[in-house]
């Protein structure tokens, strides 16, 4: 008895069942800046995420309007990706954001310490650079501008 027509069948089964187990990882991750909106009922607000990996993992900042702050806890695992954000104010509030990542589109659901829902779709973008500074830090000089 010949198995190729049968292992055949059994990979073309496997593949149409579950096209994951053969999709290539997008070899940019989650790193770069994501541009898109958080709607939280009836509210919409653009917003900048902004990942970097560094040597202890990744780092990142949400932009909103004219403020920013640091995320926590960010993980991608697989295209799963979740963070934490830390809104100042009285009472602060803490948001914890988790989601997929489908190429260069992030869609994540958020759940705040008052549970309060919102959801946030973002583009990857070509920016190299934040939006704009980070909040309270001045752009750091080059080195030979330093010396100089």
């Amino acid at each position: 008895m010949n198995s190729r027509p049968c292992s055949f069948l059994l990979m073309l089964a496997l593949s149409l069942a579950s096209p994951s187990l053969f999709a290539a990882p997008s070899p940019l991750g989650l790193e770069g800046n994501w541009r898109g909106e958080d709607i939280r009922g009836n509210s919409r607000q653009e917003e900048t995420l902004v990942f970097s990996r560094s040597a202890n993992g990744w780092t990142g900042r949400l932009y909103a309007g004219s403020e920013d702050w640091p995320l926590f806890d960010v993980r991608e695992a697989g295209n799963g990706v979740s963070f934490t954000v830390v809104i100042p104010g009285t009472p602060y509030r803490t948001v914890r954001f988790t989601g997929v990542r489908s190429g260069n589109e992030l869609r994540l659901s958020g759940l705040d310490d008052q549970k309060s829902a919102s959801s946030f779709t973002a583009i990857r973008t070509a920016d190299l650079v934040p939006a704009r500074p980070l909040t309270g830090q001045a752009p750091a000089l080059a080195p030979s501008i330093a010396a100089g």
